[in-house]
């Protein structure tokens, strides 16, 4: 988990609820706040301007260090994804509505905002390209090898079955800045690659997600349910191995 912000009245990092285990470090550039009780933490915990933890149970099982401020551990651009040869391109709205849609593989740039309704949507090995917001409705999505960028934000308000990521190990970035400018939603996810908002919050709301070989990288981050299970990018984890494409 890494936080951006720096004011030192926020907090960069909330976590609220039960049993979350982290196989991985936590740094946040301002303060962190853990609510509840038999959070774990597997690697290093590092604040800036302070830290709380309330309730019973928690177990920081590396270092807890009082750290500086540090830039983004990761430098993805727009100008990185908006480039190259578009298989398929949208001027305007991408609307997907109803049950057990698809959409066919390829690199989409979708000069508008991406809206799929309905249940169990699946696609793969797609990058989609966004100008608006992109946002998934309903439950049982299944996002084999995708990464979605947009220039707005990025919602999942229902369970999604299981994503994993196309290019770079990432899975979703919003440049949205404020509030909700990158939400997951739902329970019992299982889900792979790096979620990244580096102007906005990150949300991970609901219970029993599994989250492997990933990473929650944002300006801020809530975590808000129970039983979350975090495996980061290093040699922990019980997710795939990392893999290696070649993005012409």
């Amino acid at each position: 988990f890494f936080a951006g912000e720096t004011d030192p009245r926020d907090y960069g990092i909330v976590i609220t609820g039960s049993d979350h285990y982290m196989d991985g470090s936590i740094h946040s550039n301002t303060k962190i706040r853990f609510t509840g009780s038999h959070q774990v933490v597997e690697g290093d915990f590092e604040y800036v301007n302070g830290y709380r933890i309330v309730g019973s149970g928690h177990e920081i099982r590396g270092d807890i260090i009082e750290s500086t401020v540090q830039p983004y551990p990761v430098d993805f651009t727009w100008e990185q994804f908006d480039q190259g040869l578009w298989d398929h391109v949208v001027y305007g709205d991408l609307q997907i509505s109803g049950s057990d849609q698809t959409l066919e593989p390829g690199r989409w740039r979708v000069y508008g905002e991406m809206r799929v309704s309905g249940s169990d949507f699946s696609c793969h090995d797609a990058l989609f390209v966004v100008d608006d917001g992109i946002r998934f409705t309903a439950s049982g999505h299944t996002l084999d090898n995708v990464t979605l960028v947009s220039g707005q934000e990025i919602v999942f308000t229902g369970a999604v079955r299981r994503y994993s990521p196309y290019q770079d190990n990432l899975f979703a970035f919003a440049l949205k800045s404020g509030n909700s400018a990158l939400r997951i939603s739902g329970a019992w996810s299982d889900t792979w690659g790096i979620l990244y908002a580096p102007n906005g919050e990150l949300n991970y709301d609901g219970s029993h997600h599994e989250l492997h070989h990933g990473a929650l990288i944002a300006n801020t981050i809530e975590i808000n349910g129970s039983d979350g299970r975090f495996c980061g990018l290093g040699e922990g984890g019980s997710g795939q191995q990392k893999s290696v494409r070649l993005i012409q």
